[in-house]
């Protein structure tokens, strides 16, 4: 699974980016994740006054 997020400040706009790895636990029922990496993907200088928006997008996944 991807997650990606925004953080902004004064100077910077950063996009991050993580993968997760998704494992399920038949035993317990239980789905856990590992953090398989986790970094800045994009950086960009921020807009004066720009609307600040979030998207969510989701898919299906059979594990």
């Amino acid at each position: 699974m991807l997650l990606f997020w925004d953080v902004l400040d004064l100077h910077k706009l950063e996009i991050w980016c993580a993968e997760i790895s998704l494992e399920r636990h038949k035993e317990k029922g239980e789905i856990r994740g590992n953090i398989v990496w986790s970094e800045v993907v994009m950086t960009l200088d921020p807009l004066p006054h720009q609307p600040h928006c979030k998207i969510l997008y989701t898919l299906p996944l059979n594990l």
